[in-house]
């Protein structure tokens, strides 16, 4: 709470495959609707090691991109989202590389930058 991060994310549960989480944390991070997670495509994975207090852990964060419509408008639905903003990349650069952005998903926003030319 209280740190900027990617649109939607989360963790594989019990019983869920890749596709069907990111489908799932989709509707509930950003009430997408379901004609517009037609289009959801796998990007690969990245993977990093995150230092906590309790240590030293390896991490593998599944990636997709999804192109939403110029005029959608995110909602969550989960409790789990303060709030949304559409940003030009060069203020997702900024927040990106700044302590306020939540450490695990860096690596994937550096990779969506990346893959895009920027």
């Amino acid at each position: 709470p209280g740190y900027w991060d990617n649109m939607v994310s989360g963790g594989l549960s019990v019983g869920f495959g890749i596709h069907e989480t990111a489908i799932k944390e989709a509707g509930e991070e950003g009430s997408i609707p379901q004609d517009l997670l037609g289009k959801l495509k796998s990007a690969g994975c990245v993977s990093f090691f995150f230092e906590s207090e309790r240590g030293l852990f390896p991490n593998t964060e599944f990636v997709y991109d999804l192109e939403l419509p110029p005029d959608f408008v995110p909602s969550n639905s989960d409790g789990e989202v303060e709030e949304f903003e559409l940003l030009p990349v060069s203020e997702c650069l900024e927040r990106v590389l700044s302590p306020r952005f939540k450490t695990t998903s860096i690596p994937v926003s550096l990779d969506f930058l990346i893959r895009h030319g920027y």
